[in-house]
């Protein structure tokens, strides 16, 4: 029997240690993108795209996403955590009202987990209610329309992600051990008859 029992515990061991545990944004390509006035579509388009690696330091500073058509952006720096969003502003300004007027953030990579959710944070200064937060698998749009930002102002986006889908390995090597558990056990019976 304690044969059994420690063949059985290898046997799931060795399954769940070979899952895929769900991952974050680090080492994923993030492209930002400001929009203004109305929705975030090419005609809104306010700056060009922008397209980093997310690791440590700060991904997109005060200053280095380029405008276009004579708009400008508020003065933040952008960090993309591994599962955070975190932009903090660094100047004085109004946002301009609309129905949007802010960023959106499209992920890509091989190993990228699909977005299942985010959230405002409470550290940031603002209400959630004021902030507009909508997602989809890869991608993030956060609207700051009308927003009084200062330089200590902050938006700090939580991200989560939906759990991982085990690979068929991890199935295979549990129904191995499932198996073998029956395997031993059915020639245990036989032995004592």
């Amino acid at each position: 029997m304690r044969k059994t029992f420690s063949i059985f515990t290898a046997s799931i061991v060795l399954a769940m240690s070979s899952t895929v545990e769900a991952g974050g944004f680090d080492g994923a390509q993030v492209t930002t993108t400001a929009y203004c006035c109305t929705a975030p579509m090419e005609a809104d388009r306010i700056s060009i795209p922008l397209t980093k690696v997310v690791g440590t330091g700060v991904e997109f500073t005060s200053g280095s996403i380029q405008t276009i058509r004579g708009f400008s952006i508020i003065g933040s720096n952008i960090d993309i955590g591994d599962s955070t969003i975190d932009l903090d502003y660094v100047v004085s300004s109004p946002s301009a009202n609309g129905s949007f007027n802010g960023y959106v953030f499209d992920f890509s990579g091989p190993n990228l987990p699909v977005i299942a959710g985010v959230s405002l944070n409470p550290l940031s200064t603002f209400a959630a209610s004021s902030i507009g937060l909508s997602f989809d698998s890869d991608t993030i749009r956060y609207n700051g329309a009308g927003l009084d930002i200062s330089p200590t102002s902050r938006v700090l986006i939580d991200v989560v992600f939906a759990p991982a889908v085990p690979e068929p390995g991890t199935y295979a090597m549990l129904l191995a051990g499932l198996g073998l558990l029956g395997f031993m056990a059915q020639h245990r019976k036989i032995s004592f008859q």
